[in-house]
């Protein structure tokens, strides 16, 4: 695996996948049970996986569950999440245009969110090789590559902020955003669609080099951690909630963070979502 390669998969799975949380169950001997959904993520190699582990541990040590009690799937495929969800999680770690799509039906709560710069809230980007000369007005005809393409509704409407219609546009889906970055690169695609995590990915490599920025989105909020509310027991989001947050001033807490070279979280404000659902040009 390139250094690049090992960039790339390192930055998505701990920009959006790592965001593994789970939530407890009435039974303490019952399994909790979790779906990571992260369209653009990597593959996970062992040494991932043992490191999923020890933020398990530490939030069930910090919200009362039993030992070896969180299990769960993570996925990067947008299928395979669908179905998943048959098997009724009591926590979903949604990428945000899957979080937005399945808000409402799932009952879902953002317990917390990902802080990045002391933010939460970041952007998507449209890219295209350098030289190209292409803008959003002139995307349709061309073929756009991604790893959130399949939420054509979030794509359309906020991240292209209706200036382009995805009918005109030739689609190019891919399960992981180095080898969006790649189709463009060959002259596969004519642009790429990434989000802030694949974005910053790129600082510091030779796509930087290759790529321009043809398009900004307006700020979106960072992706969250949601509970299904009547899956968990009363009271075990606000338990979530703080044990996330509180991450950052506890040094076991810390250490935990510096594992997956993340910040820390936030507890989202009850707008966030309301506020991101009012952009859309009709109910997501």
């Amino acid at each position: 695996m390139s250094s690049v390669t090992r960039r790339f998969a390192f930055a998505s799975a701990l920009g959006t996948m790592l965001l593994l949380v789970g939530a407890g169950s009435a039974s303490a001997a019952e399994p909790v049970l979790f779906l990571i959904c992260q369209p653009g993520g990597p593959d996970l190699a062992q040494e991932q996986q043992e490191v999923v582990e020890k933020l398990y541990r530490y939030l069930e040590k910090k919200t009362g569950l039993a030992d070896g009690q969180i299990h769960g799937v993570y996925t990067n495929s947008r299928p395979d999440c669908e179905r998943e969800l048959a098997n009724k999680p009591t926590v979903f770690l949604p990428s945000l245009p899957v979080f937005m799509e399945y808000r409402k039906s799932l009952n879902l709560e953002a317990v917390a969110q990902l802080q990045i710069d002391g933010q939460v809230r970041d952007h998507f980007y449209i890219m295209a090789a350098k030289g190209a000369g292409l803008t959003l007005e002139k995307l349709a005809g061309k073929t756009l590559a991604g790893t959130h393409l399949d939420s054509k509704k979030f794509v359309e409407d906020i991240v292209l902020e209706g200036r382009v219609a995805l009918k005109d546009v030739k689609l190019s889906p891919q399960r992981m955003g180095l080898r969006a970055i790649r189709e463009v690169v060959r002259g596969k695609a004519d642009a790429v669609l990434l989000d802030g995590t694949q974005y910053r990915a790129l600082q510091g490599t030779r796509f930087q080099e290759q790529l321009e920025l043809v398009h900004v989105s307006k700020d979106v909020p960072t992706p969250p951690v949601a509970i299904v509310k009547q899956r968990g027991p009363a009271g075990f989001g606000k338990k979530l909630a703080q044990a996330l947050v509180g991450m950052g001033a506890d040094p076991e807490g810390q250490s935990v963070l510096r594992l997956f070279s993340i910040e820390g979280f936030a507890v989202p404000k009850p707008q966030t979502w309301a506020q991101l659902e009012a952009r859309f040009r009709s109910a997501p």
